[in-house]
């Protein structure tokens, strides 16, 4: 009986809210990539790159030069961080790590070497 208890507690913080999967819309997210991927094409990023970071997929979009800051959002458009860019080359600092620790997964879009 001992052992009955501590397996029907586990049962219950398995089905406590607080340790349920967060459910993501997933529509909402392909909608929002897809709007960004539209306008950082009319703005001349050069690429947009969907990569693994901390444990999530994050979208980095790349600037066409020089001082401009490259931004990474988490999957819902959430502004992350610029890892990139900037007078010092460095971002902004708040994500120092991502250039080491980010796994990139593909490239959504990439301006065509003849238009740079």
């Amino acid at each position: 009986m001992k052992v009955f208890y501590p397996f029907l507690f586990f049962l219950f913080l398995l089905s406590s809210c607080g340790l349920c999967p967060k459910k993501t819309n997933t529509a909402a997210q392909e909608k929002w990539l897809s709007k960004s991927i539209d306008e950082a094409k009319k703005d001349g990023y050069f690429s947009v790159d969907m990569y693994l970071y901390e444990g999530d997929t994050v979208y980095l979009f790349e600037p066409p030069c020089c001082d401009r800051f490259s931004e990474l959002y988490d999957r819902n458009g959430k502004l992350i961080c610029h890892p990139a860019g900037g007078i010092t080359g460095k971002g902004d600092g708040k994500c120092p790590d991502f250039v080491k620790k980010a796994e990139k997964i593909k490239s959504l879009y990439r301006i065509d070497n003849e238009k740079r």
